[in-house]
């Protein structure tokens, strides 16, 4: 989700999309990454064009999120992340649902396993996910 420091009215400081006069300053994912590929993609989707100005890239979400309470910008977190944030009202949402990137994590495996070290990670999944 797309979060940003709050102003004083509550409002964020960086609001998504931002207009060709205000781009929305950016603390991107790393280009290269997984999670920036799904941002780009989720936007090139979007009816709404945004206008970004990426200031930093990173390719760990705690220094993203670093950042972004250090108001250099507004940046796409998980929401696992924020949830404490927007408790204590440090970040808020940059902009509305439309702005989330759905994101489904899926593995897979061989059905021989190659090790019994993998074999281990396996069963230790299994049995959290039920």
């Amino acid at each position: 989700m797309p979060v940003s420091v709050a102003a004083e009215n509550g409002e964020p400081r960086f609001p998504l999309p931002g207009t060709a006069g205000q781009t929305v300053p950016l603390i991107a994912y790393h280009s290269r990454g997984f999670l920036q590929s799904a941002i780009e993609a989720h936007l090139a989707r979007s009816k709404e064009p945004v206008k970004l100005l990426p200031l930093n890239e990173n390719t760990q979400s705690a220094s993203i999120k670093a950042l972004v309470k250090q108001g250099f910008g507004m940046g796409w977190l998980p929401s696992r992340m924020t949830e404490k944030s927007e408790h204590f009202g440090s970040l808020t949402r940059a902009g509305d649902e439309c702005w989330d990137v759905p994101l489904d994590i899926r593995l897979v495996r061989l059905q021989e396993p190659r090790s019994d070290d993998l074999l281990t990670l396996w069963k230790t999944l299994e049995n959290q996910h039920a």
